[in-house]
């Protein structure tokens, strides 16, 4: 049984890459720091090192380092509970229900979704976005294709959903935590099935606005071409 890490261990690393962006180094060994506890955050090391340089990479680096040393002797141990989870657990899926539709197997299906979001973030690196923009994208990413979605996951994403006022995204965060109300008694299992209205409830809601803001990104990308005289 998954148990959930303290949430401001878990969100306040990823607050400090924002606030301190303008100091890279710092920047980066706040973003190693939250990797121990959202493993994730480490898919937006590309597009943040592209943006702010070799010194957050570094800081970054050296960060995992100091704090995986003390583990050092578990050895392949030390990964062995992440992987469990992305390789064999599955929670209130979502859009991951369609790769795993396009895609046989057990493992090639997790594997495609993590290419997804590797992705993601090569993109994001190209665009130069600005470091809360850059950890919206990926984390979000990464949600809409996590084959397991525990609630407080939803919670990472949304300080940077609240800077860029993505209101799809902070939707998500009160609505994922839904499952509570279906499975009301002690934690949440590793693995169970809920009820239908549970994932439309989530996810639905999420999609829906998603596709809502792309297709006005679009049309205010590529507007209709206009006759003229009209």
């Amino acid at each position: 049984m998954e148990r959930a890490p303290p949430l401001p261990l878990a969100i306040f690393p990823l607050a400090l890459v924002v606030l301190l962006a303008r100091v890279p180094a710092a920047s980066g060994v706040a973003l190693g720091l939250s990797s121990m506890v959202a493993p994730a955050s480490l898919a937006a090391l590309p597009a943040l090192a592209r943006r702010s340089g070799c010194r957050l990479l570094l800081g970054c680096l050296a960060a995992t380092a100091v704090v995986s040393a003390p583990y050092a002797l578990a050895g392949r141990a030390l990964l062995t509970a992440p992987l469990r989870v992305f390789l064999e657990e599955r929670f209130l899926e979502g859009p991951y229900l369609l790769v795993e539709s396009a895609i046989p197997g057990d493992a090639a299906p997790r594997l495609a979704a993590l290419a997804m979001v590797l992705g993601v973030s090569v993109w994001v690196a190209w665009r130069r976005m600005r470091v809360e923009a850059a950890l919206l994208w990926v984390l979000g990413a990464a949600l809409l294709v996590t084959p397991v979605l525990r609630p407080w996951y939803a919670l990472w994403i949304l300080p940077f959903a609240a800077l860029r006022l993505a209101w799809p995204w902070i939707l998500f965060t009160g609505l994922a935590f839904l499952p509570y109300v279906a499975l009301p008694v002690g934690p949440l299992p590793s693995s169970s099935p809920l009820p239908l209205w549970v994932h439309l409830a989530v996810w639905l809601p999420l999609v829906a606005l998603l596709m809502r803001e792309s297709w006005r990104t679009w049309a205010a990308r590529f507007p209709a071409p206009t006759v003229p005289g009209s």
